[in-house]
């Protein structure tokens, strides 16, 4: 296909309905209004998949250079400008079975922003069966850790030394 094929086809492409966008100043606008329908698909395909018991939360970033007001810069990435992702995966399979398509600072926070992201996937983890949920420091929080425990989660995380109040850790040097 030539490219000037694929730019007319493009600009007749849409996913979303643009008279129905909500203003700016509105406190329920999404800024990914316009790619919301196709991302809400792909996550709901994603949850009908059965998870495995080990299950791991990280961030990612999809590349992208162009301009938006979205994209995020991640200097210790592989790739470090694009749109960033928090995603459940399989710990053994690398499948992923839900993901959070981050848009920016947002207003609902019901117990902090680590722990909202990692609750967020789990709400289609089976409760109780032994379910390993693995992740890095970034998420590591008490919060976090006792509300896995209420819905029968088992968690693993590193852990960093200001998270933990009231805790004095011992050097790296020490160690």
């Amino acid at each position: 296909m030539s490219r000037d094929s694929f730019l007319e086809i493009k600009k007749y492409l849409h996913v979303a309905d643009n008279s129905v966008q909500l203003d700016r100043d509105d406190p329920n606008f999404d800024r990914a209004h316009k790619v919301r329908p196709l991302l809400n698909i792909i996550k709901e395909n994603f949850r009908t998949i059965s998870k495995e018991e080990k299950l791991s939360v990280d961030e990612q970033i999809k590349p992208f250079k162009g301009r938006s007001i979205m994209k995020q810069h991640m200097p210790n990435k592989p790739n470090r400008w694009g749109y960033k992702m928090f995603l459940l995966a399989g710990g053994e399979s690398d499948i992923c079975y839900d993901f959070v398509f981050y848009t920016g600072k947002g207003n609902k926070q019901e117990h902090g922003f680590c722990t909202d992201i990692v609750l967020d996937p789990c709400e289609t983890v089976p409760r109780f069966i032994n379910h390993k949920l693995y992740f890095d420091n970034y998420f590591t929080t008490i919060r976090l850790q006792v509300e896995l425990k209420k819905l029968g989660i088992f968690s693993v995380g590193t852990v960093r030394p200001n998270r933990l109040l009231d805790l004095t850790m011992k050097t790296a040097k020490d160690l």
